[in-house]
């Protein structure tokens, strides 16, 4: 029977040759030795690099796996607990971040839909809008688990005036301006994709959108935009859910 060498063991437990030499170094494994001072592995060595390979995936240190052959039954089933814990956060972890990742393509799929379709006029209710204030650490934190949640508020008449809200995550109890009061009723808005420069909001997509509103007979209000994608387009832009209101003459 082909007594199997290091550099087999290192395809079989994809460990580079490398590291094996190092745990036999640190005691963690024994290989025996043939004529010519190869290395090869009896069913002890298996064992020992089964058990190496097991700990190493729960971020066990080399110093943990070192004692383990000093360590009773109780000891390993501590060891295990604890790193079953561990697991069990990472778990939830990786869900949150596949929601994430869920929700980010959603805000992509639309961005897409808002795209193909033309601009209409919709009967909707937005959230409360709360002022997001990008100097405040706090709010920053926010920001990194509820972008969804972002929008910018653009004045019609003047691009350049424009601020940036949370919805729905603030209590009312903070000291937080509010920037929209919650529609209790749906609203008349013109929705739209809106698209604005990366770094010049002021460079937008508005104007044409303004103009229908007036052809339409209606004066327009404040511009809302809920965050959907920044994207390359000549030129890195902001996409948003844009909702524009539709004020009577």
């Amino acid at each position: 029977m082909k007594k199997l060498k290091i550099n087999d063991i290192s395809k079989l437990f994809q460990i580079p040759a490398s590291a094996l030499r190092y745990y036999e170094k640190e005691g963690l494994c024994h290989f025996q030795r043939s004529e010519n001072n190869y290395r090869w592995a009896d069913i002890r060595t298996i064992r020992n690099l089964c058990d190496i390979s097991f700990y190493r995936k729960l971020s066990c240190s080399v110093d943990q796996i070192a004692k383990l052959s000093h360590m009773s039954r109780q000891q390993i089933v501590s060891l295990l607990m604890e790193s079953k814990i561990k697991v069990e956060k990472q778990i939830v972890q990786l869900k949150k971040m596949l929601d994430d990742i869920d929700e980010k393509l959603e805000r992509i799929q639309k961005t897409d839909q808002l795209i193909k379709e033309k601009p209409s006029l919709v009967m909707a209710a937005l959230p409360e809008i709360w002022e997001f204030n990008l100097f405040c650490s706090e709010d920053i934190s926010r920001l990194i688990d509820y972008e969804r949640n972002l929008f910018i508020i653009i004045d019609p008449d003047n691009s350049k005036d424009f601020c940036y809200g949370l919805s729905d995550i603030f209590n009312g109890n903070e000291a937080k301006k509010l920037l929209h009061q919650k529609d209790e009723q749906e609203k008349r808005y013109f929705k739209v994709l809106l698209e604005t420069d990366y770094e010049k909001i002021e460079k937008n997509n508005l104007a044409p959108y303004l103009s229908q509103i007036v052809a339409m007979g209606y004066l327009p209000g404040k511009i809302y935009g809920k965050v959907l994608v920044s994207a390359e387009n000549n030129g890195l832009k902001n996409y948003y859910e844009g909702y524009i209101e539709m004020l009577d003459r």
